[in-house]
């Protein structure tokens, strides 16, 4: 005789559904907390940092007080700079507070000058003209600014530059604005200089300058700080092209400083990858530091908890610095071999729809993929100024 069916009881079926669903989620998260080893491109990624250089030789320092009013201001943001590091390292706190009170002492104050809109700007094709349209004004401006047009003067004679930020991306930036209207004060100072016949000072003035930006180039670690000093220098090339076709005189003077700050104006376009190593090591940061997104005094939101709980940190971090790494080198940006992933080239994590529906690191996923990287407009305007430098150099070898 056939046993009758019998339907579980609600014990069972209570247990039953339990395991339906609490199996998944159990290995979920489970696999959430099986990690994988550091790749050595991921390592290399993050151990990175600029050269050292001598303290009092960064010419960094100079940006970061320019607008200080406090004496001694380049000894106060040195140690102000050296408190950043510290406060980055530490595992709680309000840092966005930590990181002010830190500054202080400089007594900053913010200042501005009026200049005339779009003056050798962003989107301008020449220079000189607005400059001497505007020469009245500027010479005074020049003269109600002596002191701060001097310091920014003293700031282009360091012999050193080097970016000083810690990963903290909630790391205050300098003003990068002040600067840059000092920077078209000294240009029209170039062209006084160059309509007064003093080709000889003009050049000397113009060389420091671009020299200056090159160092800063050179010796940053944030993108915006890549930026600023591609931004001087293209302004600085525009002038010099001007100078020369107002000029012709001026090509008769020595030169040869000249062209060598424009040939090493050629290779910007490898520094991107600096910028971009400092962008993963930000990320590193929030992973490894997620208390320091939270608000001042409150705990993580549910749902930044949630998420954190979903990211494999090692699994994670080798995603984000393959997809870098491939967004680099598609954009012809050359990455030496100690800091290469062969297996970049090949990531295709984020080109399915929705890679984070997964049990394997969903977190880390969504964290990579919901903002690829994109460094195409970094690298245009970096290509633009090595395009102008070379147009101008040959221009001078046909002399």
């Amino acid at each position: 005789m056939t046993p009758s069916f019998q339907f579980p009881g609600p014990w069972q079926t209570l247990l039953f559904v339990l395991l339906l669903l609490g199996v998944p989620v159990a290995a979920f998260f489970i696999n959430a907390h099986f990690d994988e080893p550091l790749d050595s491109a991921t390592q290399q990624w993050l151990d990175w940092q600029l050269p050292a250089v001598a303290t009092m030789d960064n010419g960094y320092l100079d940006l970061v007080a320019l607008e200080a009013t406090a004496p001694d201001r380049l000894q106060l943001a040195a140690t102000a700079l050296a408190r950043q590091v510290e406060i980055a390292s530490l595992a709680g706190g309000d840092h966005a507070k930590l990181y002010a009170e830190a500054f202080q002492p400089l007594q900053i104050q913010n200042q501005q000058i009026k200049l005339p809109e779009g003056l050798c700007g962003k989107d301008a094709t020449h220079c000189l003209p607005a400059l001497h349209e505007h020469a009245a004004l500027l010479q005074s401006l020049r003269a109600a600014n002596r002191e701060p047009l001097q310091r920014y003067q003293q700031m282009l004679s360091r012999p050193a530059y080097a970016e000083l930020l810690p990963p903290d991306l909630t790391v205050p930036i300098p003003g990068y604005a002040y600067p840059m209207q000092l920077s078209k004060l000294n240009a029209s100072q170039i062209a006084d200089l160059a309509a007064a016949g003093q080709f000889d000072a003009a050049l000397a003035l113009w060389n420091k300058e671009q020299q200056f930006w090159l160092r800063a180039a050179h010796g940053s670690r944030t993108l915006i700080n890549l930026m600023v000093a591609a931004a001087g220098l293209r302004r600085g090339t525009l002038l010099l092209a001007d100078l020369l076709d107002t000029y012709p005189q001026l090509a008769t003077t020595e030169l040869n400083a000249t062209r060598r700050v424009l040939e090493e104006s050629l290779q910007l376009r490898p520094l991107l990858l600096q910028g971009a190593m400092y962008e993963f090591q930000g990320v590193a940061y929030i992973i490894r530091h997620p208390e320091v997104n939270a608000p001042a005094g409150k705990a993580l939101d549910p749902g930044d908890k949630v998420l954190l709980s979903m990211i494999k940190p090692h699994a994670s971090l080798n995603l984000q610095q393959r997809l870098q790494q491939k967004q680099l080198q598609q954009l012809g940006i050359p990455i030496p071999s100690a800091l290469a992933n062969n297996k970049a080239e090949a990531e295709s994590t984020c080109d399915s729809e929705r890679p984070w529906l997964s049990f394997n690191n969903p977190g880390g996923k969504l964290l990579a993929c919901i903002a690829e990287p994109d460094f195409s407009s970094y690298r245009d305007r970096l290509a633009t100024v090595e395009k102008d430098s070379q147009t101008l150099l040959n221009r001078l070898q046909a002399q």
